[in-house]
């Protein structure tokens, strides 16, 4: 019977665990997505084709600005998702 018991609480404690991980997982997806929001548009957008590959030459040709430029935006973009990351995070008393 005791053998059983700590298969159980075993078990329990891995359920446990999982569903803490998901919860976690889903409530940074969620901090994100809602810093992703603040962009604007066209900030958005050049964000997602830096992250899909799109190189700084590609982007810099693509919004008529040097290279210099469009590293400078995207480090600004960066900037400002730390920022509202950072707001959103912030632990409250």
């Amino acid at each position: 019977m005791k053998r059983m018991s700590n298969d159980l609480r075993e078990d329990v404690s891995e359920l446990v665990e999982k569903v803490t991980v998901e919860e976690a997982r889903n409530t940074v997806l969620d901090k994100l997505e809602s810093a992703f929001k603040t962009l604007d548009p066209k900030s958005l957008e050049v964000l997602q084709a830096y992250f899909n590959g799109v190189t700084l030459e590609e982007l810099s040709q693509q919004n008529a600005i040097s290279v210099d430029q469009t590293q400078d935006w995207i480090r600004q973009i960066k900037r400002q998702l730390i920022t509202q990351l950072q707001r959103n995070n912030s632990v409250r008393h």
